[in-house]
């Protein structure tokens, strides 16, 4: 590696570099995490002499423990394993570590008492917001989150109808159509169609053909 010249500041990116691991793992170090190799640490440790890399106090105190939490149902999915990529990559990025849990077991989704349990350990051990991944999100997790302020997103939520909840979420239903409408126009009419689950927002109802968060039919085309 170059010499810095002294207007350069090292970088814990520059760390992660020169020591061979990940910067989710340099920063393991740094926070004086137990889950590291000692091997793993002496790189890590040795490298920040090396090219003198000082911590920031008020960066150091304000990242330590703070972690994103991603609850999903599935995880060996493809999809499942694509997103969690990007917010692996988006958490290693602000220094924050990332944690995946299942939904838990306690009856959150009718108990206010339950809920704020499970929300005041997330915030105790630091969790500094939730990310939901295709799973519903009771309202009283989200009251529990509000009195906490503990910030809640969801991506491609089960269950789209809490305005309150910033989400996102893929085009399901205008997909379906538009892959509908492209076989059709192949020639093919009979066509099967295979759904998810029947809470899932995503799902329109066929036999009203309604849109999810809609009460008006969606346009139908019969094959013949």
């Amino acid at each position: 590696m170059r010499r810095r010249a002294r207007s350069e500041r090292a970088t814990l990116a520059d760390v992660a570099r020169l020591a061979g691991v990940s910067p989710a793992t340099a920063s393991k170090v740094l926070n004086g995490r137990s889950d590291v190799a000692a091997k793993t640490r002496e790189l890590v440790l040795g490298a920040m002499a090396e090219i003198g890399y000082k911590p920031t106090t008020a960066r150091y105190e304000w990242t330590r423990d703070r972690s994103l939490v991603t609850v999903l149902d599935i995880v060996e999915s493809r999809y499942a394993g694509t997103v969690l990529q990007g917010i692996l990559v988006a958490a290693t990025a602000a220094q924050a570590e990332l944690l995946i849990r299942l939904p838990p077991d306690q009856p959150i989704s009718t108990s206010r008492a339950a809920a704020r349990a499970w929300m005041s350990e997330q915030k105790a051990s630091g969790v500094v917001g939730i990310i939901a991944l295709a799973v519903a999100v009771p309202d009283p997790v989200l009251l529990a989150a509000e009195d906490l302020d503990v910030p809640v997103v969801t991506i491609d939520p089960i269950d789209t109808t809490e305005s309150r909840v910033v989400s996102i979420g893929s085009t399901n239903w205008a997909g379906g159509r538009s892959a509908t409408e492209h076989v059709i126009k192949l020639g093919h009419r009979r066509i099967a169609w295979i759904g998810g689950p029947l809470g899932s927002a995503p799902r329109w109802n066929a036999s009203t053909g309604t849109r999810p968060g809609s009460t008006r039919p969606a346009s139908r085309r019969t094959a013949r």
